[in-house]
């Protein structure tokens, strides 16, 4: 994993009545719809993109929130000990993703 991505991970603050297994299966409501990757194109009012899947699985507000505007605003930060499942992993300005699992017992 490249240093910069691990400097900004992020967990999820409490949001209202979602929680992290209740964020997992929301994402993967969106996975198993198949709902394509086209930062172009909604879903439900949320990007169909990696906000938007974040953003749904989280109910965060539509079209779903920036890289970027997630910490303070939604996220605190953490290290890669401290990840747990429906954690937000986030390369602000690029990228974002829900953690489910490490691969193995080595934190891959």
């Amino acid at each position: 994993m490249n240093l910069a991505i691990l400097l900004t991970i992020l967990v999820v603050s409490t949001l209202g009545c979602v929680n992290r297994q209740d964020a997992i299966s929301r994402a993967m409501e969106w996975v198993n719809a198949n709902i394509p990757y086209d930062a172009n194109k909604y879903h439900d009012g949320y990007v169909q993109g990696c906000m938007g899947i974040v953003g749904y699985a989280w109910q965060f507000p539509k079209p779903g929130v920036y890289s970027g505007d997630l910490v303070g605003n939604y996220c605190k930060r953490t290290n890669k000990d401290g990840m747990e499942k429906g954690d937000i992993m986030v390369n602000p300005g690029t990228h974002e993703l829900l953690f489910d699992a490490w691969a193995n017992s080595g934190k891959t």
